[in-house]
């Protein structure tokens, strides 16, 4: 028999159990995916019937699924309007009973079209918005409060312009109508970004200046209030002229008296 020493067993064990921790890894997660499923599937066949008869027949699971979770928040939505009512905070199971009621309602007689048109498809709208116009509104904001010049951001525009326009003709064919319509859109808001650049700069500038004589503005009758305070117990001829002249310039600054 092979007898290893203390650092040499050690040593074999770390080796071994590097190479057996993917397999034990491995097969953990092909554990805890098949517990993961058989958890769904008691939960979707427990609670199917259930909302089944709660929002009545639909088309197709996926409407089915919108319209469990458009209950779901209904529900939620009203029992926290009614919970905010004096007359019912003492009376949970009221609102539990108008909330339920309420949202059986709006969802039960709810066609497939109406879901569509006056759910899904804004939400979808909402989204295709943002994952199109964002990045334009991202790179919009960095060019300008960069310290580059007006060649420089022209560059930027020219640069991003042509890579946009670029993957948009290579994957026109693929896109839905609405997103061509945004892409479009953007093609159209990069090449005025580009034509006016100078007068959107100085936009930006004057923003900044505005905002820095605001913060210098709120200085100054910040110090004019603490000064009035700390004079304000002081019985002399100075400091209550000094009080009338701290007065007069807060009312002229829009301060507030203290």
């Amino acid at each position: 028999m092979i007898k290893l020493g203390g650092n040499k067993g050690f040593l074999l064990s770390l080796i071994l159990g590097v190479f057996a921790f993917p397999l034990v890894s491995a097969q953990t997660a092909q554990d805890a995916r098949i517990l993961a499923e058989k958890v769904i599937d008691l939960f979707v066949n427990l609670l199917s019937p259930i909302f089944e008869f709660i929002i009545g027949d639909v088309g197709t699971s996926q409407f089915f699924f919108a319209k469990v979770l458009i209950f779901l928040l209904l529900f939620i939505v009203v029992s926290f309007i009614l919970g905010t009512v004096e007359r019912f905070k003492k009376q949970k199971w009221v609102i539990r009973i108008i909330a339920l009621t309420i949202s059986v309602f709006a969802v039960r007689y709810m066609s497939d079209t109406e879901l569509i048109s006056g759910i899904l498809l804004p939400y979808s709208a909402v989204g295709l918005a943002i994952t199109t116009i964002l990045p334009f509104i991202v790179f919009f904001y960095f060019v300008h409060v960069t310290s580059l010049d007006g060649l420089g951001r022209r560059l930027m525009w020219l640069f991003f312009g042509i890579v946009f326009f670029a993957l948009f003709i290579t994957r026109y064919s693929e896109l839905p109508d609405m997103a061509k319509y945004l892409y479009w859109a953007i093609v159209i808001g990069i090449a005025l970004a580009f034509m006016f650049d100078k007068g959107i700069h100085r936009y930006f500038y004057l923003h900044e200046l505005t905002v820095f004589h605001k913060s210098a503005k709120n200085r100054t009758i910040a110090g004019l209030q603490a000064e009035y305070l700390n004079i304000l117990s002081v019985d002399s001829e100075p400091a209550k002229k000094r009080r009338d002249e701290i007065e007069t310039k807060l009312k002229d600054l829009g301060g507030d008296v203290p």
